[in-house]
């Protein structure tokens, strides 16, 4: 009579370490369901170590890069979500939508914050400007992992002043290997049509690793000078940044940077002096885990900067003649194209050097996406909650 194969025995003809390496190259859908298999392999999925490995093998070879894609309307639902996955190199797979952790379809709006290894953290917020942000109903902020459906709610942190507006921005700490948010404080206008200044102090951070938040004790650099944030936060090389600007009616002018371990604030220069016109349009991503800046001249031209050195500028590429902000998404592994989103939702891949486009096909449906979030394959929050 033969012989079950089982995977018990199938630990006996191979070393622990080469299973490690198997596993460690699967897809997150396929890991999630070989907990099952047995209780070692459940806790070899669930330690820290392999979570770790498989997390930095899914971000170097891009093997399992998906798209969130958002689709904003009028009417109830206002926001839908969906999930996009490479086939190839040219084409994306069925979009397959997704029900995010809560739900508020009248009277709350959700945006996503950002993303950091596969996470990705969305916040929810009344709607009518008058509503009070002290209401912990419509006020709700969550770390997510979309691909297991798993979240950590943040535990509510009520402001301290009802005339404060507040900036959130998402991160990774890298000496202290945690993940934050940090809660910036600023000044309600008089009017929605008016920009609101940083408030100096009042900031906090929340640490996922100590399921708490924090007051941050610097100041935020001369509020005079950079109060004005005005573009959104990238996150990069263990800190969040913002390109900030002045109170008065001027261009924008440096980058403010939060570091994450230290949580201190410092200022950096943007690449080229020709951010100091009102030509350019301005703002912060991240490719291959590097600070970018790009620079739109509104139809000329894009400069996209890199910062792959902290500190040090470097030309990325410049694309000609672009009617509107053309997004850069990922990296090509041999850094020869770049993945880029047009105003109008179209995918195209960039030729750096031949300077030519090549159109990814997507589906009909997914025309209409103006909002592309990349997240990597990622074990991160095995232990949260499940989603709806």
């Amino acid at each position: 009579m033969k012989k079950e194969f089982t995977p018990r025995k199938m630990t006996t003809v191979f070393p622990q370490e080469l299973i490690t390496e198997i596993l460690s190259l699967l897809q997150v859908k396929t890991l999630v369901r070989f907990q099952c298999v047995s209780k070692p392999w459940f806790a070899l999925i669930n330690d820290p170590n392999f979570v770790k490995m498989h997390l930095r093998r899914s971000i170097e070879t891009n093997r399992e890069r998906t798209l969130i894609a958002e689709k904003t309307r009028t009417g109830n639902p206002p926001h839908s979500y969906y999930l996009v996955k490479f086939s190839d190199e040219d084409r994306c797979s069925e979009a397959v939508k997704i029900f995010r952790p809560f739900y508020h379809p009248t009277k709350a709006v959700t945006r996503i914050v950002g993303c950091c290894d596969g996470l990705v953290c969305i916040h929810s917020y009344p709607v009518d400007w008058n509503t009070s942000i002290t209401n912990s109903n419509l006020n709700e902020t969550v770390i997510w992992n979309p691909l297991i459906r798993k979240y950590r709610k943040l535990p509510f942190k009520p402001i301290e002043n009802s005339d404060y507006k507040l900036e959130l921005a998402f991160g990774y700490d890298q000496v202290n290997d945690d993940y934050k948010v940090l809660r910036i404080v600023k000044l309600r206008p008089s009017s929605p049509t008016q920009v609101p200044k940083v408030a100096e102090v009042g900031h906090h951070v929340y640490s996922l690793r100590g399921h708490s938040w924090t007051r941050v004790e610097d100041e935020w650099p001369d509020t005079d000078s950079y109060g004005c944030i005005i573009s959104g936060p990238a996150s990069s090389n263990g800190a969040l940044h913002w390109v900030v600007g002045g109170m008065e009616i001027l261009p924008p002018s440096t980058i403010v940077a939060f570091d994450l371990s230290t949580e201190k604030f410092r200022v950096h220069a943007l690449p080229t002096k020709s951010f100091g016109t009102f030509q350019f349009n301005i703002c912060l991503e991240v490719l291959r885990g590097w600070l970018c800046v790009c620079e739109d001249n509104f139809g000329r031209f894009s400069d996209v900067w890199v910062m792959k050195e902290y500190g040090s500028w470097t030309l990325l590429y410049t694309l000609w003649q672009t009617p509107f902000y053309c997004k850069p998404l990922v990296l090509s592994n041999d850094s020869k194209e770049v993945l880029m989103k047009e105003y109008d939702g179209k995918l195209f891949w960039y030729d750096i050097k031949k300077k030519t486009r090549s159109i990814v096909k997507i589906q009909e449906e997914l025309d209409n996406f103006r909002k592309f979030t990349l997240v990597a394959g990622s074990l991160l929050l095995l232990d949260g909650e499940r989603d709806h």
